[in-house]
């Protein structure tokens, strides 16, 4: 098992990795535990909002930890009316380095869709495309990291036996390609404990781009 610093270090080691996950839940808890870490370890967090779900995690902190975070160097926007904004928010950083957070790819793409036609789905994906080679481009010039979120979908595929359900990387062909590593966040529970466990598993496709073994397991502990 490798741990949370080690994942954190990987991250900010590669241009762009993409994190999946299955339950929203599971995300709003490992996103909390990289962004922590990269805040505590002096890191600048770009967190691009668009789930809303990261803000009110932090609305919901005590007190005491809410004002420990607002003291270092944590920026979130939620650009739900004008998505354009990410690109001059990360331009106007004052600091290299440091990590850009897009949570998350599917409500980028429903930000840009209009109806749930097959058509206006290609386009939502090809807009969402530009916009997140657009915030690249921005933070290369800085030398900061991008980590994108995305909820993995149910969709069929036909075999011998019939039709089975699988999981797909949202934005398919563009998510694998962009990616130096796509990682997948799952929750386990010990035996005896009461608190879970999250692990983030390396897709054995991306594992040597991204520094790893493709059984490389990260463990976030969540109290």
């Amino acid at each position: 098992m490798k741990y949370l610093t080690n994942l954190v270090q990987n991250i900010l080691e590669s241009e762009i990795v993409s994190l999946a996950y299955n339950d929203p839940r599971i995300k709003v808890k490992t996103i909390q535990a990289i962004v922590f870490e990269c805040l505590n370890s002096k890191q600048q967090v770009h967190y691009l909002d668009f789930d809303l779900q990261f803000s009110s995690m932090l609305q919901n902190l005590s007190k005491l930890e809410f004002e420990r975070i607002s003291k270092l160097d944590l920026n979130v926007l939620q650009p739900s009316e004008n998505i354009e904004y990410p690109i001059l928010t990360v331009q106007e950083s004052n600091r290299d380095g440091g990590l850009v957070v897009i949570d998350s790819l599917n409500t980028l793409q429903n930000l840009f869709s209009v109806s749930p036609s097959l058509t206006d789905a290609k386009t939502a994906n090809h807009r969402s495309t530009v916009l997140v080679s657009l915030i690249q481009q921005v933070a290369r010039f800085y030398s900061k990291s991008i980590l994108i979120l995305s909820l993995t979908k149910m969709r069929p595929k036909k075999g011998d036996v019939g039709v089975t359900w699988e999981r797909e990387l949202v934005g398919g062909r563009m998510t694998r390609f962009k990616s130096d590593a796509v990682l997948f966040a799952t929750e386990e529970f010990e035996v005896g404990s009461k608190n879970p466990q999250i692990n983030v598993e390396v897709d054995s496709a991306t594992s040597n781009v991204f520094g790893a073994r493709a059984t490389d397991v990260y463990e976030i502990l969540v109290g």
